[in-house]
């Protein structure tokens, strides 16, 4: 009679799969649902930033993938003097203007206004919201930081940069771990990807070029 219990086996082992696969079918469903809010947060919280640069402050963004050393050289450029400090993430970025109340949008540095601009090329802070919402012409100086090779993310953000017709400064961060022939082949490959003059570089670690930055930046 053992046969007799096959169909309620059946049954039950059909019940658990259509469960499952519901329960991943919702997942996903929320998942979507969470990205795209993020989305709008987002945008929500990049027009904020619009209306604060509405004004005569020298005004900086650092933009960056995340764990470019973008939160870390704002806070040693301004030797630890903001209040807040920029947020920093071990191995990404802890900047995040993807939450209804996000990290400062501006932080006020004497007559300067010093933009952390979260890092971009992730499901939260996308590049393409970045090239279509982000306020490149309302800053004076932008100052774009890599710290590995470029991605295609780079490359999008760095042509609105340009197209910003806004002075600019590409950054290599993390410099303390390059020797001079690895510094000669990021310069060649900068150079033929972005078409740039000249490539600074910089480290955290050693202050390698942090003085002549901020003589540049005039900070």
């Amino acid at each position: 009679m053992w046969w007799l219990a096959i169909p309620a086996v059946l049954y039950a082992g059909k019940k658990i799969y259509d469960y499952s696969t519901q329960d991943n079918t919702i997942s996903s469903e929320v998942n979507e649902n969470n990205t795209h809010t993020s989305h709008i947060i987002l945008r929500q919280n990049i027009k904020k930033l619009s209306c604060k640069l509405d004004c005569d402050n020298k005004k900086i963004a650092f933009l960056g993938q995340p764990g470019s050393g973008k939160s870390s050289l704002i806070n040693t450029l301004t030797d630890f003097k903001l209040d807040p400090q920029p947020e920093i993430g071990i191995k990404t970025d802890a900047t995040s203007w993807s939450k209804v109340n996000p990290s400062t949008l501006v932080y006020d540095f004497g007559i300067n206004k010093l933009v952390d601009v979260p890092g971009y090329g992730t499901s939260t802070h996308p590049e393409a919201v970045f090239q279509k919402e982000f306020p490149f012409r309302k800053f004076d100086l932008l100052v774009f930081i890599v710290s590995n090779k470029l991605s295609a993310s780079d490359e999008i953000i760095f042509k609105s940069i340009r197209e910003s017709n806004r002075e600019y400064i590409v950054v290599r961060s993390l410099s303390e771990v390059l020797s001079d022939v690895d510094k000669v082949h990021i310069i060649n490959d900068l150079t033929l990807k972005l078409n740039v003059d000249n490539v600074r570089f910089i480290s955290n670690k050693s202050n390698e070029g942090i003085s002549s930055l901020r003589n540049i930046l005039e900070l």
